[in-house]
């Protein structure tokens, strides 16, 4: 089954936050977030927010509330 890109509809940009889940990654050592932010970038969205959090059940929860309520984002990518 493959689904091809309907090149009739017009492309619509989104802002996309990317949320690390990792008790050890930094911003120096998050390779996974920094492709999928130059992905993002590179596919013509906006990664308009890039953050690393420790892997701990409240505060994903919190973060993902808070993210999830801000207006500008459209869409959070978990890694």
């Amino acid at each position: 089954f493959i689904v091809a890109i309907d090149t009739s509809l017009d492309f619509i940009s989104i802002n996309i936050a990317v949320l690390t889940i990792s008790d050890t990654r930094t911003s120096e050592t998050d390779t996974s977030g920094a492709l999928l932010q130059e992905r993002i970038n590179t596919a013509g969205h906006q990664c308009v927010k890039k953050l690393i959090i420790p892997d701990d059940v409240e505060k994903i929860k919190q973060t993902l509330e808070k993210l999830s309520n801000e207006k500008e984002i459209d869409c959070i990518i978990t890694t």
